[in-house]
C-alpha cells in the first residue's frame, strides 16, 4: 500500500483535494448549525424549563436588537473606518442565558443580512478589502453563534440533570417542592384549588425478587410515561423517592382530581411492560389525594394525601382514596 502526502500532490489531485478539504468545513459547520438550531431531546422537564419569556428577557433581546441596529447605522453613516461589522458578536452576549430556542441561529441570520445589506448600500471603495472584511465578520458571527450555542446546551443538560430523576426523566423531589411552592404562592393570589396526588406502585418489592431490579426499574419508567401522557402541561410530576411519585393539580378541585387519580389508576393497570426475559409484566398503583384552599400549606396536603395513600393500601390497592378537604384556619374558625 502507497501512502501519498498532501505536499506531493499536484495539478488536478491538489484542486480536487482542495475542494474536499472546503467541502469537510462545510458539512462540519452545517452539522454544529443543526446541533444549534434543533432542539434536543431531552427529558420531561425541559418545557418547564425552557418556561416564558421573562420581563428580563425582553430587555435582553431589546438590548441585543439596539446593538445590531446600531451597528448598522452606524456601518453607514459614519465617516471615520471602523469596522463595525466586526462588532455584530456583541448583539449574542445579552442572548446568553435567555431561554428560548432558535433565538441564537435567528440573531446570527439577522447579523448577517445586515453586513451583506450594509456592503450592498455602502460598499468599500477597495472592493477586495471590504469582501475579505465582511467575509471575516460573517465567520464571526457563525463562530460566535456557535459557540455560545453548543455552551447554552450543555448548560441547558446539566441543568436538567440537577432538577430530574435520570432514571424516569420527571422531576426530582427537590425541583417538585421548589415549583409546588410556588404554585402555591399563585393558587394563594387567586384563591384558587389546588389538588396533589401521591401515587405508589402495589408489591412492587414483589416485583423485584421476582423478575429482578432490572424490570422493577422499567416498571418505574412505564409508570412516568403513562403519568406524564395522561396529565396536563401545567401539572407538576415528580418521582418523590424509591416507587412513588407525587402529582400537583394546579387550579383542580377534589372532585375533577379524584377523576384525573381514577383515570392514571385504569391506564396504569392496563400498561403493559415488555421484559424480554420473563415476557409481559403488569403492574398496578395505589393513590392518595388531597385538596387544599388558600391559607393551607402543601406540606400539610401532602402529609393528608399520604394519609390517603396509606388507606388505599390498607383496603386492597389498587385503588384512590380521598383524603377530606382541608379547609383554612380562617375558614375553620368562620365554620365553627
Amino acid at each position: 500500500m502507497t501512502i501519498v502526502s498532501n505536499h506531493s500532490v499536484t495539478g488536478p489531485e491538489r484542486a480536487l483535494d482542495g475542494f474536499w478539504v472546503w467541502r469537510t468545513f462545510a458539512s462540519r459547520v452545517g452539522r454544529w448549525w443543526s446541533d444549534l438550531s434543533t432542539p434536543c431531546l431531552t427529558p420531561h422537564g425541559e418545557d418547564a424549563l425552557m418556561g416564558t419569556l421573562t420581563m428580563q428577557d425582553m430587555l435582553r433581546i431589546a438590548l441585543a436588537v439596539a446593538i445590531c441596529v446600531g451597528l448598522f447605522l452606524s456601518d453607514l453613516i459614519t465617516p471615520v473606518e471602523m469596522n463595525e461589522v466586526q462588532l455584530y458578536p456583541l448583539a449574542f452576549l445579552p442572548l446568553y442565558r435567555v431561554q428560548v430556542r432558535f433565538l441564537l441561529p435567528l440573531f446570527a441570520v439577522i447579523s448577517i443580512i445586515l453586513i451583506v445589506l450594509g456592503y450592498s448600500i455602502e460598499p468599500d471603495p477597495d472592493f477586495w478589502d471590504g469582501l475579505s472584511n465582511r467575509s471575516f465578520s460573517i465567520l464571526m458571527v457563525l463562530g460566535t453563534a456557535i459557540a455560545l450555542g453548543r455552551l447554552a446546551t450543555a448548560e441547558r443538560k446539566l441543568m436538567l440533570r440537577a432538577l430530574t430523576d435520570p432514571l424516569t426523566g420527571v422531576f426530582n423531589r427537590r425541583t417538585f417542592l421548589d415549583m409546588s411552592s410556588k404554585e402555591e404562592a399563585r393558587a394563594r393570589r387567586r384563591g384558587t384549588l389546588t389538588s396533589v396526588l401521591m401515587m405508589d406502585i402495589d408489591h412492587f418489592k414483589r416485583i423485584n425478587d421476582t423478575y429482578g431490579h432490572g424490570v422493577g426499574d422499567q416498571v418505574i419508567k412505564a409508570l412516568a410515561a403513562v403519568a406524564t401522557k395522561g396529565l396536563r402541561p401545567t401539572d407538576i410530576l415528580a418521582r418523590y423517592g424509591g416507587e412513588e411519585f407525587i402529582v400537583t393539580l394546579p387550579e383542580t378541585d377534589g372532585d375533577v382530581a379524584q377523576k384525573v387519580a381514577e383515570r392514571l389508576r385504569s391506564s396504569l393497570e392496563q400498561a403493559v411492560v415488555k421484559a424480554d426475559s420473563v415476557g409481559d409484566v403488569h403492574f398496578t398503583v395505589s393513590i392518595g389525594v388531597a385538596t387544599f384552599a388558600t391559607g393551607v400549606t402543601l406540606v400539610d396536603a401532602m402529609a393528608r394525601a399520604d394519609q390517603a395513600l396509606y388507606r388505599a393500601k390498607e383496603c386492597g390497592r389498587n385503588r384512590v382514596e380521598i383524603s377530606e378537604p382541608l379547609e383554612s384556619p380562617a375558614a375553620a374558625v368562620a365554620a365553627a
